[in-house]
């Protein structure tokens, strides 16, 4: 196993942050507006459920969406697999631009909106949330967003019941995750 520096690393870290910064000065998009009030209500729920509300800490969120990871995207599996492909294909369509978030989640905890992700400090990555655009169906009752949470990532589906959306942890709830 090859080892590293210190200082190897430490210019690996600053060539990666170079390389996100460049795609947040991307030229970045309002969220649409006939969604809008949904997307941050998808956003907020996932981030509740990922994250918890009981943590008093203050919670990092990119302030741009990040590009969805569209290439590995896929239905989940079984015989229900067909009803996914309206917000599929809304995700796809959603992801091709970025988008600029403000601070409009009800997650009831503290958080900040940052630039970019954040750099690992005294051997821990602090949490932090970056998310792609949201992708719906006609009938606005299922979503699909891919967010990374700290080194994790993964396409994550949720329904709306009752008029709040949950995670459909039915359905496989990290589709093509990964480490970040």
């Amino acid at each position: 196993m090859l080892r590293s520096s210190p200082f190897t690393r430490l210019f690996v870290l600053q060539c990666l942050g170079h390389i996100l910064s460049a795609q947040s000065s991307l030229p970045l998009e309002p969220l649409p507006e006939r969604d809008r009030d949904e997307i941050y209500a998808v956003y907020s729920a996932l981030i509740k459920i990922t994250f918890g509300t009981r943590d008093s800490s203050t919670l990092l969120i990119i302030d741009h969406t990040n590009e969805g990871r569209v290439k590995c995207l896929r239905s989940p599996d079984g015989e229900e697999s067909w009803q996914y492909k309206e917000q599929l294909d809304d995700f796809v369509q959603s992801n091709k631009l970025l988008y600029r978030l403000a601070a409009k989640f009800d997650v009831d905890r503290p958080y900040d909106l940052v630039e970019t992700r954040p750099v690992r400090a005294s051997g821990r990555i602090p949490r932090y949330a970056s998310l792609s655009g949201a992708g719906f169906d006609a009938a606005r009752k299922r979503a699909v967003v891919y967010m990374e949470d700290g080194l994790m990532g993964g396409v994550r589906f949720l329904t709306k019941v009752q008029g709040k959306w949950t995670v459909d942890t039915q359905r496989m709830p990290f589709v093509c995750g990964w480490i970040t």
